[in-house]
């Protein structure tokens, strides 16, 4: 992560650029860690010209970009400027994501960050460079907010989105250590997704844009996947799989992708059978006389990454399906036409 000098540097330099790219506008004057009341001190103060009249550009930098952070320095920002009626505010961080940006405009404040994204509005200018990919971004983060034993977390929270919990109630409900879940609690308080009630439980506030963070986060590939071919149609071998797992208290299993929306919000027809398994896969095969192909496989048997994906089993028609949330997330990848599927199963299923 750039630390708060080098991001000085870098914005008023990009900033200068942008803004000379517009042929009304002229940077007089750039200066850096600046005073501009005795409770106000700007990182970056540009004064400019447009169009022969003098405007005052103040930034506040950040180190960091989670919306907490960003929201505390707009308020900020914008309580120090109401005294300065020619500036206008601008917000800079190493990333401006979609929800933070949204903070900023809301309030008439600008924001730049070191990925491209810029919204500069005021007098006759606006600029807006907006993708929201992030070139210095988080594959740390995501890799840390998205690992197995954290998704497990996020499982217990997407699933059971309006209930209230304690951090001890909520690591014994995810089997993982208290440690951890307070870290995450943490993050996800500062990227605004939970919040405490006045008992200090936690609450879920936006399920629905973290499932949309999620699936941008998740592939059905991190599991281990064999494809197989057996000769049996579909149904058949639903029930017979049933039958011989339940007779076996060891071995796990859970239907998914389009076996499990075919249970639960049927959208896409296939004629494959795709499961997650948890036991000994060469007894499996001897039973069922299912063979490894090259090619046509209809059986497909995918060991799990982590056992949180059987969390919030669902029992349909005697079968076992997977939550909703991690059927969602294995189809919103997948190829073909999962994506419609997961998106189905998500307007009448899910609804969030």
């Amino acid at each position: 992560m750039a630390n708060k000098k080098e991001i000085i540097k870098t914005v008023e330099k990009n900033l200068k650029e942008i803004l000379r790219k517009i042929p009304a506008i002229s940077v007089i004057k750039a200066a850096t860690n600046v005073k501009i009341s005795s409770s106000f001190l700007a990182d970056i103060k540009l004064v400019i010209s447009i169009n022969n009249k003098r405007k005052i550009i103040i930034v506040e930098i950040k180190s960091v970009g989670e919306p907490r952070y960003i929201r505390s320095a707009v308020q900020k920002l914008s309580s120090d400027l109401t005294k300065n009626i020619n500036a206008y505010g601008v917000i800079a961080a190493p990333y401006i994501s979609e929800k933070t940006s949204e903070i900023c405009k809301e309030a008439n404040i600008g924001y730049i960050d070191l990925s491209g994204n810029c919204f500069l509005a005021f007098d006759a200018v606006y600029i807006k460079k907006e993708n929201f990919k992030s070139i210095i971004s988080s594959k740390k983060e995501a890799k840390s907010l998205f690992s197995k034993k954290t998704s497990r977390l996020l499982r217990v929270l997407l699933t059971n989105p309006e209930k209230l919990w304690t951090q001890m109630n909520l690591s014994d409900e995810a089997i993982v250590s208290l440690g951890l879940t307070n870290r995450i609690i943490k993050k996800l308080y500062d990227m605004e997704y939970v919040d405490f009630d006045q008992n200090r439980k936690i609450l879920f506030k936006n399920p629905s844009k973290f499932l949309d963070l999620w699936r941008e986060n998740y592939s059905y590939l991190v599991n281990e996947i064999k494809g197989l071919y057996s000769p049996l149609s579909r149904e058949e071998f639903e029930d017979r799989l049933t039958q011989y797992i339940s007779k076996r208290s060891k071995d796990r299993y859970a239907f998914t992708l389009f076996s499990g929306a075919a249970l639960i919000a049927p959208f896409v027809r296939s004629k494959q059978n795709f499961f997650y398994y948890s036991g000994n896969l060469e007894n499996l095969k001897k039973e069922f006389e299912i063979k490894p192909v090259s090619s046509g496989a209809n059986i497909i048997i995918l060991t799990p990454y982590d056992e949180g994906v059987y969390y919030g089993i669902q029992k349909v028609k005697e079968k076992n399906v997977v939550s909703n949330i991690q059927l969602y997330l294995d189809l919103y990848n997948y190829k073909g036409r999962g994506r419609e599927q997961a998106e189905y199963l998500r307007e009448k299923s899910i609804k969030f």
